[in-house]
């Protein structure tokens, strides 16, 4: 029936998730605190862009070199 390997077909979803969500971040929230004078939400939305692009690119990495195994 079954190959005997487990895929999850919501991992690429979660990785665009990630991705999107932290360039949004980067791009209009931190500007946009920045306009407002709100420097700890700034540096808050920054550090979370960051987090989202780096963990997205690296969920991204791992599944195309864990995929060709």
């Amino acid at each position: 029936m079954g190959t005997g390997t487990f895929a999850s077909s919501y991992e690429g979803y979660a990785i665009l998730i990630s991705l999107i969500s932290g360039l949004l971040l980067l791009r209009i929230d931190a500007p946009s605190y920045q306009d407002d004078g709100h420097k700890t939400e700034k540096k808050a939305a920054q550090a979370l862009g960051w987090f989202n692009v780096v963990l997205g690119g690296t969920a991204f990495l791992a599944k195309v070199i864990f995929s060709s195994f």
